[in-house]
C-alpha cells in the first residue's frame, strides 16, 4: 500500500511529497501524522539542512479530508504541525492548487514557490468551517482587505495575484515549482546552518514583539552564532577566497 507521504533526498535538501494524489493529496489522520514524524525525523538528522515540502499528481492539497472529519474531526497532529512548523528552512512547491488546509499548509512554510496559474484559496466558509491558521498568517503577507476577500468570499486567487500581493516567495513556469524549489533549498544548505536557523528564529521573534522586546530576547538567538566556530572559519574562508566547511557548531 502506497503511504502518504514520502520523502526523497538530494545531498542535504530532503523534499516531503503529500502522497494522496487520488484524494487530491487530502490531509487525512495517516498523512498529518507521517508528516510530523517525517519532518521530525528530518529536523534531527544533522546531514539534513532544508526541506521542500510538494504533493503528487495534480496538486499541493484540496485540504482537510472532510469525510473523515465528518468522524474524527480535525487530526491532532495537524493541529501540531500548524503550531510547531519545522526546524529547517522549509519551502512549499505548488502546482495546480493549493486549498483550505493545504493553502495553510504552504503558508506554514517559510517560503512559498508556485506555478503561474495556480489556485488558492480559503473556501472554509463554503462549508461551515473556518481557516483558523491560515487567518492569523495571511494577514501578516498580504493587506487586511486582501486577506478578508479570500476568507469571507472563498473564492480562489491565482498564484500569479498572490506573487503581486506578497503571499508567495516565486512565481515560475508550470511543472517547475517543485525544481526551484529545491534549487533554493539547496542553496540554503550551503550556507552557514546555525546562521540560517538563527535568521529563520529572528523573523519569528519579531511577532508582536516590540523593538525594546526584540532587543532584548534576540541575543539568545544570536549570541550562539557570533561564538560558534562556523562564524570564525566563515570569516576565514572570504579572508583566504576558499569555499567554507561548515560544522553547524
Amino acid at each position: 500500500m502506497t503511504k502518504p507521504i514520502a520523502v526523497e533526498r538530494s545531498g542535504a535538501v530532503a523534499t516531503i511529497v503529500l502522497n494522496r494524489p487520488d484524494s487530491r493529496n487530502a490531509l487525512n489522520e495517516e498523512l498529518s501524522d507521517q508528516l510530523c514524524e517525517a519532518v521530525s525525523q528530518l529536523d534531527a538528522d544533522p546531514d539534513v539542512r532544508a526541506l521542500v515540502l510538494t504533493g503528487a499528481g495534480r496538486g499541493f492539497s484540496s485540504g482537510m479530508d472532510l469525510a473523515e472529519y465528518t468522524r474524527n474531526g480535525v487530526p491532532a497532529s495537524l493541529i501540531e504541525f500548524f503550531q510547531n512548523g519545522a526546524r529547517m528552512p522549509l519551502i512549499a512547491a505548488i502546482e495546480g492548487f493549493a486549498m483550505a488546509g493545504g493553502l495553510e499548509l504552504a503558508l506554514r512554510c517559510d517560503l512559498i514557490v508556485a506555478a503561474q496559474g495556480s489556485k488558492l484559496a480559503f473556501p472554509e466558509s463554503k462549508v461551515g468551517l473556518i481557516a483558523w491558521y491560515g487567518a492569523s498568517r495571511v494577514q501578516r503577507l498580504i493587506s487586511r482587505q486582501a486577506a478578508a476577500e479570500l476568507l469571507f468570499t472563498g473564492d480562489p486567487m491565482t498564484a500569479d495575484r498572490a506573487y503581486e500581493l506578497g503571499m508567495i516567495t516565486r512565481l515560475v513556469d508550470r511543472g517547475r515549482a517543485r525544481i526551484v524549489a529545491e534549487e533554493m533549498a539547496a542553496k540554503i544548505a550551503g550556507n552557514a546552518p546555525l546562521s540560517v536557523i538563527g535568521s529563520k528564529d529572528l523573523l519569528d521573534l519579531t511577532q508582536g514583539r516590540t523593538v525594546e522586546e526584540y532587543s532584548r530576547d534576540m541575543k539568545v538567538i544570536t549570541d550562539p552564532v557570533y561564538s560558534s566556530s562556523d562564524s570564525r572559519e566563515g570569516a576565514c574562508a572570504f579572508i583566504e577566497k576558499r569555499e567554507a566547511v561548515w560544522r553547524g557548531a
